[in-house]
């Protein structure tokens, strides 16, 4: 979850138009979502998080 909050802290919304204000809108989602399944321990649902996240991570490597 650390994580999550560090890339969405690390976002500037004045220069990064609509796609900052949207990742910062997916990072804060899953931040809340992730918060929620750990505290009831959700498997399930953690492992669909992590999909999640492995999905925005393929995406930035694609921008790399």
């Amino acid at each position: 979850m650390q994580i999550v909050i560090g890339l969405r802290g690390v976002l500037d919304l004045d220069k990064g138009g609509d796609l900052a204000k949207q990742l910062y809108e997916t990072y804060t989602s899953i931040a809340a979502s992730l918060f929620k399944a750990i505290g009831n321990k959700d498997t399930v649902a953690i492992e669909k998080l992590y999909l999640a996240m492995s999905e925005l991570k393929e995406g930035w490597l694609a921008v790399k």
